[in-house]
C-alpha cells in the first residue's frame, strides 16, 4: 500500500515555505531612504536587513516542523512501516534514526543560522577591512597607522543624522589631529564621493573614505542604524560603539583628547 501525494500538499508545502524563502533570499544591502525622526539621532536601515537572521531561523523551524510532522505523526506509516510513492519501505528502527538524523540536523541549521552574539563582541581589534576609494585605489587594516585611535563611522549619503555627524566632526577636527578616521559606506562609490566632497572629508592627512564591496564592516558590528561609530585605542583595542551616532564632544571625552 503506498501513499499517495496529492496536489494539495504541494499547495500547502508551497505556502508554509515561500514567504520565509522569499524574505531569506532578500538582498542584504538593499537600502531604504527614512527621514530623519525627531527625538534621537541615527536612522534605521532597511527592515529585511535587520530581520534576515530572523527570517533565516523562521524558514529552518518549519522546515524542521514539516518533517517531523511527516515522520512522526504518521502520514507515511501504514501497517507499522513507511510507504512513500517508489515503494520504499522503513522499519520502526529506521524511523528513529531518520527522526533522531532530523533533530541533529535541525540544531546545526540554527546554530549556523544566526548567533546572538555579535562578531565585534567576540573579537575586540580592528575588524579586518578592505575599502575601495574613491580614487579607485584599496585601503585596508594593515595601511592603518600605528599608536593612534581609529574611529569608525559607518554611514549612508542620504541619511541626514549621516550628515549632521560628517558636519560636526569636520567643525571639531583640529582637536582629532592625533585620530585615525574611517568613513566606510556600501552605497556606490560616486554618492560616497559626493558626501565626501560636501563635508571635506577628502584629502585630509588622518582620514580615509571609501565603499565596502564586501559588507563586511555592518555585518561585524550587526549595523540596523546609521551613522554606527566603533571607537578603537592606540593598541587597536574597541573602547565603545554608539549606534546611531554621537557628538564629538563625547569621543574627544573618552579619548581623553
Amino acid at each position: 500500500m503506498h501513499y499517495i501525494i496529492k496536489p494539495s500538499h504541494y499547495l500547502w508545502w508551497f505556502f508554509i515555505w515561500l514567504p520565509a524563502a522569499v524574505q531569506v533570499a532578500s538582498p542584504v544591502a538593499s537600502h531604504s531612504v527614512h527621514p530623519c525622526p525627531s527625538g534621537r539621532r541615527g536612522s534605521i536601515l532597511n527592515s529585511a536587513l535587520i530581520n534576515r537572521d530572523s527570517n533565516i531561523n523562521i524558514l529552518s523551524n518549519r522546515i524542521f516542523i514539516f518533517l517531523i510532522k511527516k515522520y512522526l505523526t504518521g502520514s507515511f506509516i501504514r501497517n507499522n512501516q513507511f510507504h512513500l510513492t517508489f515503494g520504499r519501505k522503513y522499519s520502526t528502527m529506521k524511523q528513529l534514526v531518520v527522526a533522531a538524523f532530523i533533530c541533529s540536523l535541525s540544531t546545526i541549521v540554527h546554530a549556523q543560522a544566526y548567533d546572538s552574539i555579535p562578531p565585534y563582541r567576540k573579537d575586540s581589534t580592528i575588524p579586518a577591512f578592505t575599502i575601495l576609494q574613491t580614487d579607485s585605489t584599496w585601503f585596508n587594516k594593515e595601511a592603518l597607522p600605528h599608536n593612534k585611535p581609529v574611529v569608525i563611522i559607518y554611514f549612508r549619503p542620504d541619511c541626514c543624522h549621516c550628515q549632521l555627524t560628517a558636519h560636526e566632526f569636520q567643525q571639531k577636527l583640529n582637536q582629532f589631529k592625533d585620530v585615525f578616521f574611517l568613513w566606510v559606506s556600501y552605497d556606490s562609490v560616486a554618492h560616497i564621493k559626493s558626501f565626501a566632497e560636501e563635508y571635506q572629508l577628502l584629502n585630509v592627512k588622518n582620514i580615509k573614505v571609501g565603499r565596502d564591496t564586501k559588507y563586511y564592516v555592518p555585518s561585524f558590528f550587526r549595523v540596523k542604524y546609521t551613522p554606527f561609530i566603533a571607537v578603537y585605542n592606540k593598541k587597536g583595542k574597541l573602547v565603545q560603539t554608539y549606534e546611531g551616532g554621537t557628538e564629538p564632544e563625547t569621543i574627544i571625552q573618552l579619548l581623553h583628547l
